[in-house]
């Protein structure tokens, strides 16, 4: 996901830079349109469709729009530190694993902070939330992409939408930016996860605007 905020550095005057980051990292890159935003937040959705590597790099480039500061109401400094991204909810259990026990074991492997948003209603997609220094941030997101890669389910749990201005904002059940459990990871240890999706050795991952 990427901060209303943030996509215009990320989109560049006419398309020009978004473009030189598809030429350059040999990648395809979509993104919502201005205002388009994932239910309950004020992000707009970036699919990427590449190897690992690439998307790593790609994400290097958003997260530097995302720390060029805003001066805004709605600029929140958490932000600067979190990559969020858009996982399908059927990918959320092999993430989580039982008990909690396999985010958690991400959790103490990485040093980062991770966790997914409740579902939505009728949404099938899910905010997966990994905060930490962009070492850790890193560490976590590439072992998340790599399992994606390696599960057998993840082919059929694609996301390839990136329009959701139709979807009424009466529908929603979290807050604004999906934080209602989230302001609570340090009284609790219930830890979840994300979604991309892959092809062979692409994977086609969907950032969306909280990044």
């Amino acid at each position: 996901m990427v901060p209303n905020y943030a996509a215009g550095g990320v989109i560049g005057k006419g398309g020009e830079k978004i473009a030189r980051i598809q030429k350059g990292l040999n990648v395809k890159i979509k993104m919502s349109k201005n205002n388009d935003f994932f239910p309950s937040t004020n992000e707009r959705v970036c699919l990427m469709f590449g190897n690992v590597d690439q998307i790593m790099r790609v994400n290097d480039i958003i997260m530097d729009r995302i720390n060029e500061k805003p001066d805004t109401k709605t600029f929140e400094e958490d932000r600067l530190n979190q990559v969020k991204i858009i996982v399908h909810h059927n990918m959320a259990g092999s993430l989580i694993g039982k008990g909690g026990s396999h985010i958690k074991q991400i959790k103490d492997d990485t040093g980062a902070f991770v966790q997914i948003t409740p579902r939505q209603n009728d949404l099938n997609e899910r905010i997966l939330i990994i905060e930490g220094d962009k070492e850790k941030r890193n560490k976590a997101l590439r072992r998340i992409l790599r399992e994606f890669q390696e599960n057998p389910s993840y082919e059929n749990s694609e996301i390839t939408n990136i329009n959701y201005g139709s979807y009424s904002s009466n529908n929603n059940s979290y807050s604004r930016d999906g934080r209602d459990s989230y302001n609570n990871k340090h009284q609790n240890n219930n830890f979840d996860i994300f979604s991309s999706t892959n092809s062979n050795t692409n994977t086609l991952c969907k950032f969306s605007s909280y990044y």
